[in-house]
């Protein structure tokens, strides 16, 4: 389960992560549920809400009862994450421009039907997208862990969702110390 945990949160924060020449980010705003399993039948479950309008994504994971937050700012990559088990503590990922830049995302020119839907299928250096209108990413795979988002709405999100909370003391963490040990997969949106 632990490993599933890491696996979740890093693809969680990961989807968002730009690649290059034309990047098919998400062009709406939306939120939905992304249903993490990985091989061994574990599942975890993520809201996520994306503006496009305000270049910005959430993402919420409840473990074993303890709430992690994320919120990733698109341009500049940079993620603040903090938790229920340090009340007002919180971290702050700095992602440097380059690593995105590596990223080898090509439309294969195929399509599927997720949850009704019909996407488009994006080959990454890691695994595979599925990306619907708007290019809103329907389907993840990275490493034998599929992410599929639940509860799509397309609908504007309101500012506030991107703002860590009032009073969060926010501390700057090198990115290789943050995510020391998660598989962190870069994905075309």
């Amino acid at each position: 389960m632990r490993l599933l945990l890491a696996g979740c949160f890093a693809a969680a924060i990961s989807l968002a992560a730009p690649a290059m020449a034309e990047p098919p980010l998400p062009q709406t705003d939306f939120s939905g549920t992304w249903v993490v399993r990985d091989g061994s039948g574990d599942e975890m479950k993520v809201a996520m809400r994306y503006s496009a309008a305000d270049g910005a994504m959430r993402v919420e994971i409840s473990p074993a009862g303890m709430q992690i937050s994320a919120i990733r700012d698109m341009q500049s990559g940079d993620i603040v994450m903090w938790t229920s088990q340090m009340p007002g503590m919180g971290m702050r990922v700095k992602t440097p421009a380059d690593v995105e830049s590596r990223v080898n995302a090509t439309a294969t020119g195929e399509t599927e039907t997720v949850r009704g839907e019909t996407c488009e299928i994006w080959q990454v250096d890691e695994g595979r997208a599925c990306l619907g209108e708007g290019n809103v990413p329907l389907r993840v795979e990275v490493d034998g862990t599929t992410a599929e988002l639940h509860d799509l709405k397309r609908e504007p999100q309101e500012a506030a969702h991107f703002s860590p909370p009032a009073g969060l003391t926010v501390m700057d963490m090198p990115a290789a110390a943050a995510m020391q040990g998660l598989p962190l997969p870069r994905l075309p949106f």
